[in-house]
């Protein structure tokens, strides 16, 4: 692993592919930089959780962003959230790698810039989704989950799934799909997964919360 790293390193990236360095993006009047320079990677068992959120842009506070997700705060919303809500005990068992699709900070997040938040991040994805083919591929995840509704558009868009007239409410059926990238060997379990408060008011969703909590269970028991 060492070596691997070493040569990761001298290419420009981190551990698993993440940029260390990238500016392919500078010119932008939004573009703020490669602020958040690593993923979030935790060591644990031979289930493979991979989370990929949007982009690392926050509104208040922007220093306190170390790593994707925020996730180096094991008190954070979101990490305990996953851990009650979804994974139970085994999210502390589990190797953990957190990204996004997007790795540039820009001035203020997607959903305020006047394009609107997915038509915004399009040309920006453009450029960074070799970089997060290279980090699947050598992640090599058990289970993969997409945050949010953008991010669920422009995975399934390397993964070769459908992506004319999208949504949220249509994809998050609680069903997990066995995918990978396409021309990559590598299959793992997929499913876009709710915002927290949505998940938490998930009754517009039937029985998807349900049914996706139970096809988490099945992933782990294998």
């Amino acid at each position: 692993m060492a070596e691997l790293i070493d040569k990761l390193t001298i290419l420009g990236t981190n551990e698993f592919g993440y940029p260390s360095v990238c500016d392919i993006c500078k010119g932008s009047v939004e573009y703020e930089g490669l602020k958040v320079k690593k993923a979030f990677y935790r060591a644990g068992n031979e289930k493979r959780l991979m989370l990929v959120g949007q982009e690392p842009t926050i509104r208040k506070d922007k220093d306190r962003v170390n790593v994707p997700l925020m996730l180096d705060d094991a008190n954070s919303q979101l990490s305990k959230w996953l851990r009650q809500s979804i994974f139970g005990e085994e999210f502390e068992r589990m190797t953990l790698y957190a990204t996004n699709i997007v790795k540039c900070s820009f001035n203020k997040p997607p959903s305020e810039q006047v394009v609107g938040g997915k038509k915004f991040l399009e040309r920006y994805f453009i450029n960074c989704q070799e970089h997060l083919k290279n980090e699947i591929n050598s992640f090599k995840p058990t289970i993969l989950l997409g945050l949010g509704e953008p991010v669920h558009i422009y995975l399934s868009q390397i993964f070769g799934e459908e992506t004319k007239n999208v949504s949220m409410k249509n994809s998050f059926t609680g069903k997990f799909k066995f995918l990978g990238l396409i021309d990559s060997e590598h299959k793992f379990y997929y499913s876009p997964c709710l915002h927290i408060q949505n998940f938490r008011v998930a009754e517009t969703y039937g029985d998807a919360v349900k049914d996706f909590k139970l096809g988490v269970k099945e992933i782990l028991k294998q």
